[in-house]
């Protein structure tokens, strides 16, 4: 697994690739841990894709990603950084939700009719047995159906 940094504008954002593991023709996955997850907490993901090429990110602040620790500075790179985008019009790509069925699951039941109403491909997987963080006890279930979309897109528009 390559480890390197994207900089831009004198921040170095670290990132994990498979690249010189995984197959060129295959739908890649890129990972975006959440705010107080890092890359690292997503090798055994990466390597249950392959051979789908993933990269995995450290967002800025966390991990060996610059600014180390989230410090209001770094909350404050993070909002600069990022750009709004409108997410009430239909998006032409595969989507797949996945949340947890138990308390703590911040998708909501809105936020998955407003899914429904922009997604024309849209996947939904829940878990019981999870709330907001699907590394637990769904952790293998959840992996093996991101694994699943990423091979059905796969064979999208092949013979």
């Amino acid at each position: 697994m390559r480890i390197s940094h994207a900089e831009h504008n004198g921040i170095a954002i670290h990132y994990y690739d498979t690249i010189d593991e995984s197959d060129p023709e295959r739908t890649p996955l890129v990972i975006c841990p959440g705010l107080s997850e890092t890359a690292e907490e997503y090798f055994d993901l990466a390597e249950a894709a392959l051979p789908a090429r993933c990269i995995a990110l450290s967002f800025r602040g966390r991990g060996r990603s610059a600014t180390a620790n989230i410090r209001p500075v770094a909350v404050t790179g993070i909002q600069r950084d990022s750009a709004r985008i409108d997410l009430e019009s239909p998006l032409a790509m595969p989507v797949f939700v996945a949340r947890g069925l138990r308390e703590g699951s911040l998708v909501t039941d809105d936020d998955l009719a407003r899914y429904k109403r922009m997604c024309r491909d849209l996947a939904i997987a829940e878990y019981p047995r999870s709330g907001h963080s699907l590394k637990g006890a769904d952790k293998e279930i959840f992996y093996g159906d991101m694994i699943r979309f990423l091979e059905r897109n796969d064979r999208k528009g092949k013979p």
